[in-house]
């Protein structure tokens, strides 16, 4: 299940934008919550503090995406787009019309035709970000934070903010009692206390609109962060900016003089360092850098820079993460920091007198600790209030970007999305597996259901008719079945039972489902193998079908025309056939490409067979082979995984490096060139990024970094890429997959993708 961490403690805002947005998680979550609670700020509805993550009492029904911290008061965004909001209210800060406490969520009042996708929390002032990049307040007003232009006078109903005209904002954040908005075009707004220059705009006098932040000529911002009394950004160029209170080293710039600093100005990296991530603390400030390291700077009483020494430090020093480890996000409460590594665990540091580090104490840290969070969830994001602790925690999550014609993304249209959308699975439903197929994807759920939806012209979702879906249905497996794994080919579909069975269903014009015949089926039927025989894993591509048993063998069925079947022939098989590979060796994995096919040994080699006019058999030569031949692994190489397009291949190594062969006429091999190769060459990945699992889709591939996020490359004409464009790439680019989200499976179809 995936678990919204909310720790909750109680007084110093948070900053914004840290929580997943709501069209990123559509699996199913909770929210936990944990530290002081004397305001009813872990929505638990008692007033009992608890040291370790516990449950927020979920209105029923409701999933919630992103949340926020205020002093005493907790804010979330459904995935539909709805806020709810908990605790102390005295100022109106729940947003629900009223001053009274509030126990446990209610339904903020947000305008009835906006879509909220973020929020963000001051001392005692709320935002919410929407869908079309407008920003609205509510709350705490005493100079101006909720930049509705009216001095003073508390709102308890969301307000809009007088923003510039023509603006989009794309990113909030709050501490304190001032605001932040980062815009569409790289600059920054600023409104609310002004005392210590907050605002940036050169003065100390509080604004009650937003105002522009006076940044260095030409510079474009990419990330936002606030303090209590501070600010900071980034700078495109990944150097980061600081203004305001500086009495505790909090702008990082090697002094503490001026005290008070309205313009922004440089902090003081270490040389060559860059920045992707910035966040402020009560007295502190905290940066991420590209290779997902944390910088810590500022007030260090209480441990808060994480470094394991005591002393303010007036430039970044090291936060002492755990060895190996890297972060993705990072928020802090008061005197206390939570930081989501790339794994999806939790750390934290700092104070500890309410319980806000979640790892069963009491005691202050000044050295990042684990969070107890529940056995298996996965953090996706993580935000701190005063004395209290946020995370979103999620598995199961499900996006998809590229061609839509047939609502192949999932997403409730039948429109393409050059950038990852959320697939519309119903509420609580937690991905074990995801496959695309040419025109329709398919799903199985951690209760062994079976979804599909896309294209259905032949039966291929398996729900008893041939009418298309734009989000994901219910397959019609038989009663009694546990869908673990499923695959899809041109126009047929497969499922993986938990007792090692398979079903097909689809058209069947080759044989492909491996019934004995040709006629197409509209809902699941089991294919039938020798006595005995456990399956434990299955690919498909355009119209045959490969199977892989407990002990190592391999069958395939379906079209042979090239010889992909691999039984020395050319003749179409309609049953599952037995295909030894040399020297009788143990197959650890398959895969399928649309004429050809894989496998990956249990000793790290590979084999394939079929077409090869684009040498995608990868055994140096263009040739055609009815019978498995050695891809030619590089000497000492081990692969740990395998699959292929639809007429390349590709597999990752135990050093987590790819690898590629064949067809590249749209960079789909990754090495920087449009040229086949009949010999696997290396793709070009980042530098520094190692790769875990690997996808083909027909003229383009997919990967998963060790850090979870994807990668993408090859032809992009349906924004199947997700980068946002329809540029074709001949090395990787990284797909925009929404904010500390971590990818765990990839699957490209034939002009889109899919994640979860």
């Amino acid at each position: 299940m995936a678990v919204l961490v909310a720790g909750l403690l109680a007084a110093a805002g948070l900053v914004a934008g840290l929580a997943v947005p709501a069209a990123a998680a559509t699996a199913g979550t909770d929210v936990l919550s944990w530290g002081e609670n004397n305001e009813f700020q872990l929505g638990n509805g008692t007033r009992v503090d608890r040291n370790r993550p516990g449950l927020v009492s979920t209105p029923e029904g409701v999933t919630f995406t992103d949340v926020a911290g205020g002093q005493r008061h907790g804010l979330a965004v459904s995935s539909d787009g709805l806020v709810y909001a908990w605790g102390a209210n005295g100022s109106g800060q729940v947003g629900d019309g009223t001053t009274s406490v509030r126990p446990t969520p209610v339904q903020v009042l947000m305008p009835s035709a906006v879509t909220t996708t973020a929020v963000a929390a001051g001392f005692a002032h709320s935002l919410a970000l929407t869908s079309a990049g407008q920003v609205y307040a509510w709350g705490w007003n005493s100079e101006g934070q909720l930049g509705t232009g009216a001095p003073g006078g508390n709102s308890s109903t969301p307000a809009p903010v007088q923003l510039p005209p023509g603006t989009t904002v794309t990113d909030i954040a709050a501490h304190g009692d001032h605001s932040l908005a980062l815009t569409s075009t790289g600059q920054v707004l600023a409104w609310g206390d002004n005392s210590q220059g907050q605002l940036g705009d050169g003065t100390t006098t509080d604004r009650n609109t937003a105002t522009p932040v006076s940044l260095p000529a030409g510079t474009t911002v990419t990330d936002i962060g606030a303090g209590s009394f501070h600010s900071l950004a980034i700078l495109s160029t990944g150097q980061a900016l600081a203004w305001g209170r500086n009495a505790e080293g909090q702008l990082g710039r090697g002094t503490v003089v001026p005290e008070v600093n309205p313009v922004p100005a440089a902090v003081s990296l270490p040389p060559g360092v860059a920045v992707t991530t910035i966040e402020g603390g009560y007295y502190s400030s905290y940066a991420i850098t590209f290779q997902g390291r944390a910088l810590a700077w500022g007030y260090n009483f209480f441990g808060d820079l994480g470094s394991g020494t005591d002393g303010a430090a007036l430039t970044p020093v090291w936060v002492s993460l755990p060895a190996g480890v890297t972060v993705t996000d990072i928020d802090a409460g008061r005197h206390h920091v939570l930081a989501l590594t790339s794994t999806g665990r939790t750390l934290a540091w700092g104070e500890n007198n309410h319980g806000q580090l979640g790892n069963g104490t009491l005691d202050l840290s000044r050295v990042p600790v684990w969070v107890d969070l529940p056995t298996n969830t996965k953090a996706t994001a993580v935000a701190a209030g005063h004395f209290f602790s946020l995370a979103v925690v999620a598995s199961g999550l499900a996006l998809g970007w590229g061609a839509n014609d047939a609502g192949q993304i999932g997403n409730d249209t039948i429109t393409d999305s050059t950038l990852p959308v959320a697939i519309a699975f119903p509420a609580g439903r937690v991905l074990t597996s995801i496959e695309g197929g040419y025109s329709h994807s398919l799903a199985a759920t951690s209760t062994g259901k079976a979804y599909a939806w896309g294209s259905n012209s032949d039966g291929q979702l398996g729900t008893g008719d041939t009418t298309d879906r734009d989000s994901p249905t219910q397959v019609l497996m038989p009663s009694g079945t546990t869908t673990v794994a499923v695959a899809g080919g041109a126009a047929h579909s497969l499922a993986l039972t938990s007792d090692g069975r398979v079903f097909a269903w689809g058209r069947n014009n080759s044989g492909q489902l491996g019934l004995g015949d040709t006629s197409p089926r509209l809902t699941p039927v089991q294919v039938t193998f020798p006595a005995g025989t456990v399956i434990t894993a299955i690919a498909a591509h355009n119209v045959h079908t490969v199977a892989l048993t407990s002990l190592g063998q391999i069958y395939t069925w379906g079209d042979n025309t090239y010889g992909q079947i691999g039984d020395g022939t050319t003749t179409v098989r309609r049953s599952p056939t037995l295909i030894p590979l040399p020297g009788g060796a143990a197959t650890a994995a398959v895969a399928a490409g649309a004429f050809h096919t894989l496998a990956m040994t249990s000793t790290g080699g590979a084999y394939a067979w079929g077409y090869n006019n684009y040498g995608q058999l990868g055994n140096a030569s263009t040739t055609n082979s009815s019978i498995p031949v050695a891809v030619g692994i590089p000497s000492g190489t081990t692969i740990t995984d395998i699959d292929a397009g639809l007429s390349h291949s590709l597999a990752v190594t135990d050093t987590g490096r790819a690898l590629a062969w064949g067809a590249n006429a749209s960079g789909q091999l990754g090495d920087s060139t449009t040229t086949h190769s009949s010999v696997p060459v290396s793709v070009w990945l980042p530098a520094g990024v190692t790769i875990n699992t690997i996808s083909g889709g027909q003229s383009h591939s997919l990967a998963i970094t060790d850090g979870g996020r994807v990668l993408a490359w090859g032809l992009n004409n349906r924004g199947q890429l997700g980068d946002g464009t329809l540029t074709a790439r001949l090395t990787p680019v990284y797909t925009q997959q929404p904010a500390g989200t971590i990818a765990t499976e990839v699957a490209g179809g034939r002009f889109h993708s899919l994640a979860r």
